[in-house]
């Protein structure tokens, strides 16, 4: 959505309040007129948008146990962390993205981990790309070409497609990064046994996407 600016007249009592409020809201003089203004009008602006889906998702992960919100730096932004079976007990954390144009791609997921263990990066690398894999051979017929992901050392991005037909974002978005994550952990509890790892996450990928609402 395009923005322009434009001259308002205002009281400076006024102008005092909306700064204060803008403040301990985190955002801007500007957004926060911009977004009384819109509410005043009924209309939801991309920001307000934006704002739903992430109270929908965190609503969502409020009544999961293995999910942590992190603080977020960003509006557009939501880190959400969970706790792997793995060894050490290592956290990977869901980096959510979201754009304030809703057109094909709305967003992405980052998947990250720190760590210096070469054996649980060679393993996530190794999920990465089986979980790619599968999404090539089940959805690449529904998403087509706006299938995109990238996979870099121990980071795996996805890229979000808007569903021709939606309820709400926000459940749609929470449901990804819980069946990913269950399927990871699937996977890394088989491992080593390469073999017997894929066959389950597989099976466990099938059943899961079975019962979304829409592809992503």
């Amino acid at each position: 959505m395009g923005k322009n600016v434009y001259s308002l007249v205002l009281s400076d009592k006024v102008i005092e309040k909306i700064d204060e409020a803008a403040y301990n809201l985190g955002t801007s003089r500007s957004n926060l007129i911009n977004q009384v203004l819109a509410e005043y009008v009924s209309y939801t602006t991309p920001e307000k948008q934006i704002e739903n889906i992430f109270q929908t998702v965190e609503k969502m992960f409020e009544k999961v146990g293995n999910f942590q919100i992190m603080e977020n730096p960003s509006p557009y932004l939501m880190n959400i962390r969970s706790l792997l079976r793995y060894k050490y007990r290592p956290n990977i954390t869901y980096k959510v993205e979201l754009y304030d144009n809703l057109e094909y791609s709305f967003g992405k997921m980052k998947v990250t981990l720190r760590t210096t263990n070469k054996q649980l990066i060679e393993d996530l690398n190794s999920f990465y790309k089986f979980f790619a894999k599968l999404e090539e051979k089940y959805i690449k017929k529904v998403l087509g070409d706006n299938l995109c992901y990238t996979i870099e050392k121990e980071e795996y991005t996805r890229q979000f497609v808007l569903p021709v037909k939606y309820d709400d974002l926000g459940i749609l978005i929470g449901d990804f990064i819980q069946i990913f994550d269950e399927l990871l952990k699937i996977y890394l509890s088989y491992l080593p046994y390469k073999e017997e790892s894929e066959k389950e996450t597989e099976k466990a990928y099938l059943n899961l996407f079975n019962d979304v609402k829409a592809i992503i």
